[in-house]
């Protein structure tokens, strides 16, 4: 696997497409030689036996041609296999370079990973149509993209430095690895992103054992064909037909009392031997590749199987049913079914494989997800060499950030800005006029913690977090089927992210605007109450606000809570920000000015 990054991903993307154009064009020159050598020998075989049939039979010339224009055609769909590989690595290096455009790709959004109750997804606009995780998601299977999502969505207990920092070194060996990542994403494409073919397959690996669990019936298949064979032999040396007869009634029983095992086997798998095949491919690149990075290696060590690869086990079971889609043929496998019970031998095998290897599917299917959310995340790593990855403090609440922004808003368009809390808990109050850049900041600081504590790199130059729980207040709003108004519902929310601090938990929060449901007295009175509780406690956060008041609590907790603001003005009737973090409160608003501006007299 390569080492080096290099240092423009645009550079290395465009070069890489420049070979596989000269690629294309080799393979399309043997796609055309052969394609009129298969016409010329078609025609040629078209020709011979037309002669077959007259009294010249050239049965040997014919035959050979025959055999030629097979090889040609099996040639041929050699070179159309490369073909489609080399024009499948090139859209993906195209794609990146959109990417690098700030296009959003055709990948799975993660959509189905939404939770409005999550502690802070769906303020932080983690999942769904030109999210977070959109932008970033580069999975090649369901496994992976579950994965990813999971890594996002964390837990409701501090992330461990220790296996954050793993998933960090990993993350750094596979940023430049292209060749490794590109190729696990080309299985991808022949997996497409349903998870429907693994809920089968955990499903499938549960059924019990039939066959193997009855010794008597288990005889029973291996030697009722070799009477039925025997006795169909033995018709041509004089046998009594009833024997023959009789034997395939036998037979045929047979395959009744084992056809609801079979059919329910073959219904939970039918068509999945293909993505078995896909999945083996993929264990197989992690067990032949060599890793220096200890969460990879371990990953490939998880997938080691008492003397057979994981890879060959997977690609056995799709083989095995790959047999067993042969009762598809319809008369001629009835037949063969009943004279050598076909689908019992393959259950018969099928058993014995799930007895041998069942148990360890899930740690291999763990090892896939694993390694495609690091993949994943390592793509961003290498596309924006810019981002750093944080440094994972031993313990206490360090918090610091340095020329940090949110990774989606253009590179181009974004402001980035700094915060730095020390070692120490702090509280930052931000005020500042309406869209001045108060709520963008704060999705910057949570979309970076999402970031670190997955493992991944951050939108930002520098980074210092300690591992917390992340809790947001940002979006809240009223729940009718449920009973819930708005300030009921902002109660709920803000108790949830005060119950782990009065538990000693370490929480990292970031609250927008508290108590918007209530009027402003109250509104004031309980923000001040709330802060004042969360400024006695060990706990760091974010407090976006208008309500200049709460600023006053950096007299009443100097050390604690500081304060910060966004500010902006007004020009000619135009709005004018700079989207700064300033230290200190902020002195303008814009409210009427905007009311104004929009006609109404104010």
């Amino acid at each position: 696997m390569s080492s080096s990054n290099p240092v423009d991903p645009a550079a290395a993307y465009r070069r890489r497409i420049a070979a596989y154009d000269l690629g294309l064009k080799k393979w399309a020159k043997y796609d055309l030689g052969l394609g009129a050598g298969k016409l010329v020998l078609l025609a040629v075989d078209i020709y011979l036996l037309v002669r077959v049939a007259t009294a010249d039979r050239p049965l040997l010339l014919f035959g050979f041609v025959l055999a030629a224009f097979t090889a040609a055609a099996a040639l041929h769909g050699m070179v159309l296999r490369r073909k489609r590989r080399l024009a499948a690595l090139k859209a993906i290096q195209e794609a990146e370079l959109r990417s690098l455009d700030h296009e959003f790709l055709d990948v799975d959004d993660g959509r189905g990973a939404e939770d409005p109750g999550h502690p802070y997804s769906a303020d932080l606009e983690l999942f769904g149509p030109r999210s977070v995780f959109h932008f970033l998601n580069r999975t090649a299977t369901a496994l992976g993209r579950d994965r990813l999502s999971a890594l996002f969505k964390g837990t409701s207990v501090p992330p461990e430095r220790a296996a954050v920092m793993a998933r960090q070194d990993a993350v750094r060996e596979l940023a430049p690895a292209l060749d490794f990542r590109h190729e696990l994403r080309l299985h991808g494409r022949e997996l497409g992103g349903s998870p429907r073919g693994v809920d089968e397959i955990k499903m499938f690996l549960k059924e019990p054992a039939w066959l193997l669990s009855r010794p008597a019936l288990r005889a029973l298949v291996h030697v009722l064909p070799l009477a039925a064979l025997g006795a169909a032999a033995g018709l041509f040396f004089g046998l009594p037909r009833w024997i023959f007869y009789l034997c395939m009634l036998v037979n045929g029983l047979m395959v009744l009392a084992g056809e609801k095992r079979v059919a329910r086997n073959y219904r939970l798998m039918s068509r999945t031997h293909d993505i078995l095949k896909t999945y083996a491919r993929i264990l197989g690149d992690l067990e032949r590749s060599e890793f220096r990075s200890e969460r990879l290696r371990a990953l490939k060590a998880r997938v080691a199987s008492d003397g057979a690869s994981a890879s060959v086990c997977i690609r056995k079971l799709s083989n095995i049913l790959g047999l067993l889609e042969f009762r598809t043929g319809q008369i001629v496998y009835v037949i063969i079914n009943v004279l050598v019970l076909w689908d019992l031998h393959c259950l018969l095998r099928i058993e014995k494989w799930r007895r041998h290897s069942a148990d360890r599917v899930p740690a291999w299917f763990e090892a896939i997800a694993e390694l495609d959310a690091l993949a994943g995340l390592a793509n961003a790593a290498f596309n924006y060499p810019s981002w750093g990855f944080p440094d994972i403090a031993e313990d206490g609440t360090a918090f610091d950030l340095e020329a940090a922004g949110n990774p989606l808003i253009p590179d181009g368009e974004r402001v980035d800005n700094d915060l730095r809390f020390g070692t120490t808990p702090k509280i930052a109050v931000i005020t500042g006029p309406n869209m001045a850049g108060k709520s963008t900041f704060l999705k910057t600081v949570g979309v970076n913690l999402v970031l670190a504590f997955a493992g991944g790199p951050v939108c930002a130059r520098k980074m210092t977090v300690s591992p917390a729980i992340l809790m947001t207040s940002m979006k809240v709003n009223d729940s009718l089927d449920r009973g819930l108004s708005l300030f009921h519902a902002e109660l709920r929310r803000l108790k949830d992210i005060l119950d782990p601090v009065i538990e000693g938990k370490p929480v990292f929060f970031l609250i927008d605007e508290m108590l918007k449901g209530t009027n402003a007295a109250d509104r004031q009175v309980g923000s001040l109450a709330l802060l004042r509780q969360m400024a006695r406690r060990d706990v760091s956060g974010l407090v976006a606000t208008h309500d200049l008041h709460l600023t006053d609590l950096h007299r009443e907790f100097p050390e604690k809570v500081l304060n910060y603001h966004f500010d902006g003005r007004v020009e000619n009737d135009r709005l004018l920000f700079d989207f700064i973090l300033r230290p200190g409160r902020c002195e303008s608003f814009n409210a009427l000015a905007l009311m104004k501006i929009m006609g109404i007299d104010v």
